[in-house]
């Protein structure tokens, strides 16, 4: 499987980001004048008068400037592509492993075991074995954010795609200054990298169903996303335990639907938070 439409060579990784969620905003866009074209079609059938359908003329009117997908004449921009979206969560997963090789002293980073496991971030837990494997469950989590990132490396190589993801991170000033500001922070990476898989998974399946040909028995990147996507939910449980927060959101009136279901976020509103942190 190879994707034809892989990434500018010149971009840098923000102004993929960027791009892609042009892209995809221009998509929703067009997508919901579609949606009022066909209304207002049938408002002219119901007798609401030509000027809910365009008017007199509106239909092959040379002067008319509007294309047939609302976009003014402009040339609709094409949907991301496989290799985008995978760039795009290349990036935040190299940040969340950048950002625990240089907390867990295992990997050269801040704290050590004693660190974690006879402090505050630790003491949540009463049970002692739960307690005294602290360090090494957030090794697993390191761990896990280090093999994402081959995975996805391995998902450009398999596509022919250049990896224009990003490789160099900037933190916030004190997130390493104690176990408690560490994990705090990592709850915050999680949740973003958590929302941001949820807003990519349906561009991401689009792309790869039209290299496959619509055959969906044939889909090999969106299955893996999504099973990264449940392991960073995973990792964000546990983080949220560690900053004695609950799993999900909670309290008076909070709705169950908001309870149950996660909202996804856009590239948009990733970048908003993540590009802060990204150097290049």
């Amino acid at each position: 499987m190879t994707d034809p439409d892989s990434p500018r060579p010149d971009e840098t990784p923000k102004q993929l980001f960027a791009r892609v969620s042009e892209q995809l905003s221009r998509r929703q866009m067009m997508g919901n004048a579609a949606k009022a074209g066909v209304g207002a079609l049938a408002l002219g059938g119901l007798g609401a008068g030509t000027a809910a359908a365009g008017g007199d003329g509106a239909m092959g009117d040379d002067d008319d400037t509007t294309s047939d997908d609302g976009t003014d004449g402009e040339k609709p921009m094409g949907d991301p592509s496989v290799a985008d979206i995978v760039n795009y969560a290349l990036s935040l997963e190299r940040l969340e492993a950048t950002y625990y090789k240089q907390a867990l002293a295992s990997s050269g980073g801040a704290f050590d075991q004693r660190d974690i496991e006879c402090g505050e971030v630790s003491a949540a837990f009463g049970v002692p074995t739960l307690r005294n494997s602290t360090y090494q469950e957030l090794e697993d989590v390191r761990d896990h954010e280090l093999f994402h990132v081959e995975a996805l490396e391995g998902v450009l190589k398999k596509l022919g795609a250049e990896d224009r993801a990003a490789t160099k991170f900037q933190f916030p000033d004190g997130v390493y200054d104690s176990p408690e500001s560490f994990v705090r922070f990592a709850a915050v990476v999680e949740d973003l990298g958590v929302a941001a898989y949820a807003g990519a998974a349906p561009a991401l399946a689009k792309a790869e169903l039209a290299l496959v040909d619509g055959d969906t028995s044939k889909l090999q990147v969106t299955p893996a996303a999504l099973g990264i996507h449940s392991i960073e939910a995973r990792h964000a449980s546990f983080l949220r335990t560690l900053n004695r927060q609950r799993p999900w959101a909670f309290g008076e009136g909070v709705e169950l639907a908001d309870q149950a279901i996660d909202d996804p976020k856009t590239m948009e509103a990733v970048l908003a938070v993540a590009g802060e942190y990204i150097v290049e």
